[in-house]
């Protein structure tokens, strides 16, 4: 937790989690009329996700999710209420003037997932679906998105060795 430049209250996580970045996964430049599902799976990863609003009325990103998405951990932000919806968990979040992207940072294991929204917000749920579920997707309603960039990463275990 820091004070930005701006007097804002900002939330990063802490550098040192890049130690634990093993497998990585990327796509860029991608329109998103509705849904699309990665062609990564995981139930030990570290996300970002960068999407520009566009014309959609709800972006966001489904973890933990069962292959047909019944089953999921949704984060999504509603563009038009500026809600911020993380698993059931609302808060208030606006874009601030000139802020034309939603960043989301998400950090998914098997038993908690959290969530750094363009470095200002933070939230934290337990995820209670199938630990085999593995599956993510980026979606938008009501509108065309653009995925800038989506980065993944498998992480390794807090506890094993760090790598050379």
């Amino acid at each position: 937790i820091t004070v930005r430049s701006d007097g804002l209250l900002g939330q990063e996580p802490a550098p040192e989690l890049k130690k634990l970045r093993r497998a990585h996964w990327g796509k860029t430049n991608l329109d998103l009329a509705v849904e699309h599902t990665l062609a990564t799976k995981s139930a030990n990863c570290e996300i970002i996700a960068e999407i520009e609003i566009g014309a959609a009325n709800v972006v966001g990103l489904d973890v933990r999710a069962s292959d047909d998405f019944s089953t999921k951990t949704r984060i999504a932000y509603d563009v038009s209420h500026s809600i911020l919806d993380i698993s059931g968990h609302k808060a208030g979040f606006k874009l601030l003037a000139g802020e034309q992207v939603l960043r989301l940072h998400v950090f998914v294991d098997r038993s908690v997932m959290e969530a750094f929204v363009n470095g200002r917000q933070c939230g934290t749920v337990q995820p209670f679906q199938d630990i085999n579920d593995k599956a993510i997707r980026l979606f938008s309603e009501g509108g065309t998105a653009h995925i800038r960039s989506v980065d993944v990463w498998e992480m390794v275990s807090i506890w094993a060795r760090p790598a050379p």
